[in-house]
Order: structure tokens, then C-alpha cells, then sequence
């Protein structure tokens, strides 16, 4: 695997890690040190994410002719129908 791709994840990774100790902390006595370590974990993985070049773009390449997809395939007809399934059978086992 590519080094820039497993740093970049790991970025990623630390930047979800900080959110959720930053959201999600324990609830007690020591919870604003938990939130202080997400947050130090959050900004951590952003100004590692932001220091990593970037990938060159090759502006000689050849780009591929795709087709447009059809209507079947548009998310623009599936997401409400997946919504409205979803919302149906929710209400109905409720």
C-alpha cells in the first residue's frame, strides 16, 4: 500500500478518534480532561491531514469517455425511495 494513502488514513483516523472523545466523553468528575484529549487528538490529525502534500495532477493524461448514467441509476430516484422503505417499515414494526 501506498505510504501518502496509510498517512493519510491514519489522519483521517486521529481526526475520528478526537470527535469522539470530544463528543462522546464519560460522564463524571474528569470528563473536561477527556474532551481536552479529543480535542488535542482532533487538532493533532488536522494540521497532520493539512501538512501532507499533495498529489501532483498530471495535466497531459488522457481523460476516459464515460457514459451518463440513466435515470435507474441515479441516486436522485433511489435515496427518497430508500428513505420512504425505510420510514415504512420503521413505523410498521413500531
Amino acid at each position: 500500500m501506498n505510504s501518502s494513502i496509510v498517512k493519510r488514513l491514519g489522519a483521517i483516523a486521529l481526526i475520528i478518534a478526537g470527535l469522539l472523545l470530544a463528543v462522546l466523553t464519560p460522564a463524571g468528575d474528569d470528563s473536561g480532561v477527556w474532551r481536552n484529549v479529543g480535542v488535542g487528538l482532533l487538532i493533532a490529525g488536522t494540521v497532520w491531514l493539512i501538512r501532507q502534500p499533495s498529489a501532483p495532477v498530471d495535466a497531459n493524461a488522457e481523460r476516459e469517455e464515460t457514459k451518463p448514467i440513466t435515470l435507474a441509476q441515479s441516486p436522485i430516484l433511489w435515496l427518497p425511495i430508500i428513505i420512504i422503505v425505510v420510514a415504512l417499515s420503521a413505523w410498521l414494526l413500531n
